[in-house]
């Protein structure tokens, strides 16, 4: 339950020495667990748990370790969030990949220096060269000027 409270609602949870949780810190000084939501966008995403010494038998957390947790909870969302960023970029180069490769048109990109950056079948068709010996060639290399 204080699991989904903390999913859903997207706010911490502290499990103070006596067993009982509280969502506040102001005023609490035996706490020996925490419960972090990993917000990301507004959106809970995971939650960071953790207790203080041998199953919270080591002590309460002193501030310093409760908000190296906030800080940790804060980082691992950022680390998630990256990881999707990434995840999403792969997908949409693999998606634009697929789409050059299947094109039934030559199609050769080149970079501000003049080298081929792109070169899809239909232009390996159409010119006779491999993209893997032309790849990264400058342009004016593919053929002889005319």
């Amino acid at each position: 339950m204080v699991i989904n409270t903390v999913l859903t609602e997207g706010q911490s949870n502290w499990l103070l020495g006596d067993g009982t949780l509280t969502a506040t810190l102001q005023g609490q000084s035996n706490i020996v667990g925490a419960l972090l939501p990993l917000i990301i966008k507004g959106e809970v995403v995971g939650l960071l748990t953790a207790e203080a010494g041998n199953g919270g038998s080591g002590g309460p957390f002193n501030q310093i370790s409760l908000d190296l947790l906030s800080v940790l909870a804060g980082q691992l969302a950022i680390m998630l969030e990256n990881v999707q960023l990434f995840q999403q970029t792969e997908a949409l180069r693999r998606f634009n990949e697929d789409i050059i490769r299947n094109m039934t048109n030559g199609l050769i990109a080149i970079d501000q220096n003049g080298y081929i950056t792109a070169f899809n079948p239909a232009a390996s068709t159409m010119l006779g060269n491999q993209a893997e010996e032309t790849l990264w060639q400058p342009l004016h290399q593919l053929a002889p000027p005319v």
